[in-house]
């Protein structure tokens, strides 16, 4: 080998490495690259769940809380009406107590334990005085629910509706 092709053989051999580095970085900075973007999804993925396992433990908290409340509830004296009349009579109390009108406009029972009761009023009165009959009628003793409430404002914080009492006969 003469030196001149030696001198060339060296020549491209040193292109050779070059290139070879040259790809070697090129291949090494994609690699960084699309190292830290994977980095970057999971720590945004992270972030994500941190804040799904936050929000599921403030659930359970909240879960906890109203079972204890149940419990309490379900120690209470709470009882269910023998029949329509014992809940009207109830409803009576609480509603005159609280200088709320009402009529009865119908009412359906079922005479047999467990069966359905309900009664459909229309009612006028202060709106303060129905806020603090609605809050009595929990304190009442007895299990009821109120459905369908309708409330209309009038003058002077006077309010007109309509509500739907619904309770079952003790068994």
């Amino acid at each position: 080998m003469t030196a001149e092709r030696q001198h060339a053989l060296y020549g491209v051999l040193m292109f050779v490495v070059v290139i070879l580095l040259l790809v070697a970085q090129f291949v090494l900075q994609r690699t960084l690259r699309s190292a830290g973007e994977e980095l970057a999804s999971v720590s945004a993925n992270l972030t994500t769940e941190s804040r799904v396992a936050d929000s599921r433990r403030q659930l359970v908290e909240r879960y906890k809380s109203f079972e204890s409340l149940a419990l309490n509830y379900s120690r209470s004296e709470r009882v269910f009406p023998v029949n329509s009349r014992e809940l009207f009579t109830a409803l009576d109390t609480v509603l005159k107590s609280n200088s709320v009108e009402y009529s009865n406009t119908t009412s359906s029972s079922q005479t047999a334990p467990g069966g359905k009761l309900e009664l459909r009023i229309t009612f006028n009165g202060p709106y303060y005085g129905l806020m603090k009959a609605l809050a009595a009628m929990r304190e009442s003793g007895y299990v009821m629910r109120v459905s369908n409430l309708s409330i209309r404002a009038e003058d002077n914080g006077r309010v007109s509706g309509s509500m739907s009492i619904i309770s079952s006969v003790r068994s």
